[in-house]
């Protein structure tokens, strides 16, 4: 689970009790609100945090199989 879908499963409760404007009437984010677009930050910045501390190995550079 990436980080900021985990915050919105935390908040959307509480944004559904303000009834804030991020969410339609069935509870979903609306794609053009700033609570998506924060939640699409948060995500990129957990992928960028992550990949500095365990890189992705170049899949092209495996060893040779001995044969």
């Amino acid at each position: 689970m990436k980080l900021g879908d985990a915050i919105e499963q935390a908040v959307k409760p509480v944004a559904q009790a303000l009834n804030l404007p991020c969410l339609d009437a069935n509870g979903n984010l609306l794609p053009q609100s700033g609570c998506a677009q924060r939640r699409e930050t948060l995500n990129y910045l957990g992928d960028a945090v992550y990949d500095i501390f365990w890189p992705k190995k170049n899949v092209d550079s495996k060893p040779d199989k001995p044969e």
